[in-house]
C-alpha cells in the first residue's frame, strides 16, 4: 500500500496531465520562480497541468528525481473567465506551500501506517495541511487577496465584489445547535475544508 501511495499520482501525471513549458508564458514562469523563491524552495518544481480532478490527490509529487507541481485546469479556465490572475497565484502557491512543508510525504506515512488503526488521523492531517498551506499563502499574497479568491471559488458565477462585505457578515452568524453539530461531524468526515471553513479561519486572526 505504502509503495502504490507513493507512485500512484505519480503514474496518473505521466499519463494524463499536461506539461507547461516556460516558453509558453515566460512572464507567468517568472512570478512562478520568485513565488519559489519567497518560500525557500531553491530547486523550482516543473509545472503540470491537470486535467482530471477526481485524481488530483497531490501537488507536490516526485517523478525521476525531478519534483513537479500540478494544478488543475479548471483553476486557469476560471482565471480566464474572471480575469483575475490571483486565481492561479493563490493556487499555485498554496500548493508550493504543500511543497515548502513537505504535506505530501508526511501525509503519505499517515495514510499508510497510522490511518491503519485511526482513519480519522487522516482526515485530521489532511485539513492542517489546507488551513496551514493558506496561512503562508496569505502572507505572501495578503489574507483580503486570499479570501476574495476563496469567495469566488465558493460563490463562482454569483460571486459579486461590491457585495463582499455582505457575505463576510452572513459567515459570523450564530450557528444553530443542529448546525453546530452537522459542522462538528462535516469536519470529521471530510479531508478538505469547506470554503467556509477556510474563509473564517483566514479572517480569525
Amino acid at each position: 500500500k505504502l509503495f502504490w501511495e507513493l507512485f500512484k499520482n505519480a503514474g496518473i501525471a505521466m499519463v494524463h496531465d499536461v506539461p507547461v513549458e516556460e516558453s509558453y508564458s515566460p512572464e507567468v514562469f517568472r512570478e512562478y520562480k520568485e513565488c519559489c523563491g519567497k518560500l525557500g524552495i531553491t530547486k523550482v518544481p516543473k509545472l503540470l497541468l491537470a486535467t482530471d480532478k477526481e485524481n488530483l490527490e497531490s501537488t507536490g509529487i516526485t517523478i525521476r528525481s525531478n519534483r513537479y507541481l500540478r494544478m488543475y485546469l479548471g483553476v486557469v479556465e476560471a482565471a480566464a473567465c474572471t480575469e483575475d490572475d490571483n486565481l492561479i497565484r493563490f493556487e499555485v502557491l498554496h500548493d508550493l506551500a504543500d511543497i515548502a512543508y513537505n504535506h505530501y510525504h508526511y501525509a503519505v506515512l499517515i495514510v499508510t501506517i497510522v490511518a491503519r488503526w485511526l482513519p480519522i488521523v487522516k482526515n485530521i492531517y489532511s485539513r492542517v495541511m489546507c488551513y496551514s498551506s493558506d496561512r503562508l499563502t496569505a502572507e505572501i499574497m495578503g489574507k483580503d487577496e486570499c479570501i476574495t479568491v476563496l469567495l469566488e471559488n465558493y460563490l463562482q458565477s454569483a460571486y459579486e465584489p461590491d457585495k463582499r462585505e455582505e457575505y463576510m457578515n452572513r459567515l459570523d452568524r450564530k450557528l444553530t445547535p443542529i448546525e453546530k453539530l452537522s459542522e462538528v461531524f462535516d469536519n470529521l468526515s471530510t479531508d478538505t475544508p469547506s470554503y467556509l471553513y477556510r474563509i473564517r479561519a483566514l479572517a480569525d486572526d
